[in-house]
């Protein structure tokens, strides 16, 4: 009985020395390696034929390298600004200098009203501005003289600037009778005729400006982090056009809908190629990772 114990513990024992030496045998490490390498051990194509036999591997060193990352969101074309010429007055419009689809600069006037009774209103005005001028010198020199009182003296100034106010308000409203763009773009809109009464609000043209134009994507809460005002990217447009630009904002607020970011990369448009509304698909590259590439 004793013997058969011993030798169940003498079996046991060479059993445990076989699997240790499997483990330990092959552990020693490699010595003066670079930092930025990797040894890694494929297994071989070889079967293991026998329990005794250990499994044969092939070793490879594989370096890190320097590996570009793109981050890619999907979005639109958009003009830099768009504006709804709107009349502050009221009237019947007298002229069209432009159509649509024309180019105007800054300044120049697109729709224009008919003056009407506001040259009458302005020469009134002007005209009781110089009575009351006249009113005021007069009421100084006997203030002077101490032959007017001060509550005269302040009323005939008080009538002077109310005159000056009155003249000033008939000039404005013979100048909103032209309404002019406000920056250099495209008229996108015309939707009045010669002929149209116009009131105080009404949207006289449409105008777009185009240079620079923008793509708007929406970036998810996870990839917001990886984009930067000034950084540089690129846009592919459904054309098959590729074109560059800055990132020239990032939201800071997620919409409340979406959850999701608005970001806008600003790209030069000089020659008004690229239009407004098509889709496109912004790629930024982000700092390089270092990796290693492992072939399949």
């Amino acid at each position: 009985m004793k013997r058969t114990y011993l030798s169940a513990l003498a079996v046991a024992g060479l059993i445990g020395l076989w699997l240790l030496s499997g483990q330990f045998g092959d552990d020693a490490p490699a010595q003066g390696g670079s930092p930025a390498t990797t040894t890694i051990a494929i297994p071989s194509a070889q079967k293991n034929t026998g329990p005794s036999n250990r499994v044969p591997v092939r070793v490879r060193d594989f370096t890190a390298r320097a590996h570009a990352t793109v981050s890619i969101v999907r979005g639109r074309t958009q003009a830099y600004r768009t504006v709804a010429l709107r009349s502050q007055t009221s009237g019947y419009v007298e002229k069209l200098p432009y159509s649509k689809g024309s180019r105007v600069s800054g300044g120049e006037t697109v729709c224009e009203l008919d003056i009407d009774a506001r040259a009458a209103s302005l020469n009134e005005a002007r005209a009781l501005l110089r009575s009351r001028q006249l009113e005021y010198d007069a009421a100084m020199e006997l203030a002077e003289k101490g032959h007017r009182s001060e509550t005269q003296t302040a009323a005939a100034r008080a009538n002077l600037d109310a005159a000056r106010a009155m003249v000033k308000r008939a000039e404005n409203e013979i100048s909103y009778t032209k309404i002019t763009a406000p920056f250099e773009g495209v008229i996108e809109e015309l939707p009045v005729e010669i002929g149209d009464y116009i009131g105080k609000g009404t949207v006289c043209a449409h105008l777009v400006d185009d240079d620079p134009m923008l793509v708007v994507g929406h970036v998810s809460e996870r990839e917001v982090g990886k984009f930067a005002v000034g950084d540089r990217g690129t846009a592919r447009l459904i054309t098959g056009e590729t074109v560059e630009g800055t990132i020239r904002f990032v939201a800071k607020s997620a919409s409340q809908e979406t959850r999701t970011f608005r970001l806008e990369l600003e790209i030069p448009n000089s020659d008004y190629r690229l239009r407004d509304g098509i889709t496109a698909e912004i790629a930024v590259h982000a700092d390089p990772v270092m990796a290693h590439f492992i072939s399949p």
